[in-house]
């Protein structure tokens, strides 16, 4: 069983017996807690949640656990998913050990489990989606609530619209989905090439193939899924859900995780919402056909 926090638990040194003078003493190594990796590492921003702390110690308080916590630490770091700006900063701050201590344990938690979502761009289309200045429309001009003048000074946004949702319905457009970045790439052969970020994967999970056959933890498999259903609203899930289903061959095939349980889905406001599924913003219900393959690649 996992002990409870204590705030007296900030050691892993044990009492020693004292032994005669006349034997030598055997030496253990010390094993490495969680307040020795703590301690180690400089603190983080304060983020005043404090269910993050207990989550952690109910997690990752028992010394069986303590290399996986550090090793867990070392892959956010390698992932990028620390801040090194933060880390600087808190560093030369003065706050006490104590303190620094709470901060590392909170953002420890916060980083692991936050996904990304970025609207999705246009970065190639059709000569009526180009600005005046250069580039394209975005997904959020497009579709926002503010005029895109033409050149008599009328609204285009609805001729846009119309282009966008025809091209979309074509049904040999390509979809491209990298498991190791969470990056989308929609291709069609009207000449639109429109791409934006998301996440898959819970935790040590997030978007990372080592994790992909654990059920509630890794990102979706890599290979081949065809969206079969659309739910305007799906119970714990939201709205505006596509149903993924593994095409033969699929690398979900390998695994022990259930074909019958991934979607592709909108986030929540803590960037959590993934246990396997594939998470990207509101444009979904623009690029997205029930019928469409997506190739997950890494």
């Amino acid at each position: 069983k996992t002990p409870k926090y204590d705030s007296s638990m900030t050691s892993s040194v044990a009492s020693e017996n004292v032994v005669p003078a006349t034997k030598s003493k055997k030496s253990h190594p010390k094993k490495k807690t969680i307040d020795d990796v703590i301690k180690a590492l400089p603190p983080l921003e304060d983020s005043k949640k404090e269910k993050m702390r207990t989550f952690l110690y109910k997690n990752y308080r028992t010394e069986e656990n303590d290399l996986n916590f550090e090793k867990r630490v070392n892959i956010m770091i390698k992932n990028g998913r620390f801040d090194p700006a933060v880390l600087e900063k808190i560093t030369k701050s003065k706050n006490s050990y104590s303190q620094r201590k709470k901060l590392i344990e909170e953002e420890v938690i916060k980083n692991a489990k936050r996904g990304s979502v970025q609207e999705g761009g246009i970065a190639s289309a059709p000569d009526e989606f180009k600005k005046a200045n250069g580039g394209y429309y975005s997904m959020g001009e497009i579709y926002g609530s503010t005029k895109i003048p033409d050149k008599e000074g009328k609204d285009k946004r609805q001729e846009l619209q119309s282009k966008l949702k025809a091209t979309m319905d074509e049904p040999n457009k390509e979809i491209t989905y990298s498991q190791g970045s969470g990056i989308w790439v929609i291709r069609t052969q009207s000449g639109f090439t429109i791409s934006g970020q998301g996440y898959s994967g819970f935790d040590l999970g997030l978007n990372n193939n080592k994790k992909q056959g654990e059920p509630n933890e890794g990102p979706t498999p890599l290979g081949k899924w065809r969206i079969t259903q659309f739910f305007k609203h799906k119970e714990h899930l939201g709205k505006n859900v596509f149903k993924l289903e593994p095409q033969k061959g699929n690398s979900i095939e390998k695994t022990k995780r259930n074909p019958k349980t991934f979607f592709w889905h909108g986030d929540n406001k803590n960037g959590t919402a993934s246990t396997g599924c594939i998470i990207s913003d509101y444009n979904r219900i623009y690029l997205l056909r029930v019928g469409d393959v997506i190739n997950i690649i890494d």
